[in-house]
C-alpha cells in the first residue's frame, strides 16, 4: 500500500499539526525564561505544585515572575488563590517575591488576557505557559491569540504538568484521556471566535520563535 507523505490538509490535520509542533518547544526552557504563568482550574492543584518545585523554586531558576490567574469560582474545587492560599498545604509556596495572582476569573481567554496584560506592564521578556496535557494546547494558542490581539509578541513555550493520563481529573470526575476531545472542539471553535492562534497563525509565530536568542543559545 502505497501512502503518499505530502497530502493537503484538512481541519483535523491542522489539529494534530498544532499539537505536535507546539509540543516539540525546547521545554528545557522552563527554568530560563522570565516567567511562568499557570492556569489554574480544574481541581488540580499539581498546576502549581509542579511549576514551583521544578522551576520557582529551583535555586537555578531565572524566572522573575510567576503568574497565578484565578479560576471559575463555580467549580467545586475552587479555591481563591490569595498569597495566605498559596502558603499554606498543599502548596507550601515559600519563594513570594514575583509571585503575581488575580482574584477569580471565568475563562482560559480571561485567564490568557490577564496574563498578556501583565507581560506589558511587568515588561516581561519570555514566558512558559504551564498546564495539564489535555488543556495546555488550548492554554498556549490562546496566549498566543492575545499575544496577537494586543500586538505583542514574546517567546513563549508550553510547560506541561506530568501526569498519568489514566488520573481522574477532580473537578469533571473522569480520566484526563476523557478531557481531550472536549478541548479539541473548543479549539476549533473559538479559533473561528479569534480567541486562540489559528494554523496560520502559530506556523508564522514559529518561523519568528525558532530565530529567537533564548532559542538559539540552546540548539
Amino acid at each position: 500500500m502505497d501512502i503518499n507523505r505530502i497530502l493537503e490538509s484538512d481541519a483535523q490535520e491542522e489539529l494534530i499539526s498544532l499539537a505536535i509542533f507546539t509540543m516539540s518547544l525546547p521545554q528545557k526552557l522552563a527554568s530560563e525564561v522570565d516567567a511562568l504563568c499557570t492556569f489554574t482550574g480544574q481541581g488540580e492543584d499539581q498546576r502549581i505544585l509542579q511549576p514551583t518545585k521544578a522551576y520557582w523554586e529551583n535555586p537555578e531558576t531565572k524566572n522573575r515572575f510567576f503568574l497565578i490567574p484565578g479560576h471559575h469560582k463555580a467549580e467545586h474545587h475552587w479555591r481563591d488563590m490569595t498569597p495566605e492560599v498559596l502558603a499554606a498545604e498543599p502548596f507550601n509556596l515559600k519563594r513570594f517575591e514575583g509571585v503575581v495572582v488575580t482574584p477569580p476569573l471565568v475563562t482560559t481567554k480571561d485567564q490568557a488576557r490577564w496574563i498578556v496584560d501583565k507581560i506589558e506592564e511587568l515588561g516581561i521578556t519570555s514566558l512558559g505557559v504551564v498546564s495539564s496535557p489535555f488543556h495546555l494546547l488550548r492554554a498556549y494558542l490562546t496566549v498566543l491569540g492575545q499575544m496577537k490581539t494586543a500586538g505583542i509578541r514574546i517567546p513563549a513555550i508550553p510547560v506541561p504538568v506530568y501526569e498519568a493520563p489514566h488520573m481522574i481529573v477532580p473537578e469533571s470526575g473522569v480520566e484526563a484521556w476523557d478531557m481531550v476531545q472536549g478541548e479539541s472542539e473548543r479549539i476549533t471553535a473559538y479559533q473561528k471566535k479569534g480567541d486562540v492562534a489559528s494554523y496560520d497563525d502559530l506556523k508564522e509565530y514559529l518561523r519568528w520563535f525558532w530565530e529567537q536568542p533564548l532559542i538559539k543559545n540552546i540548539i
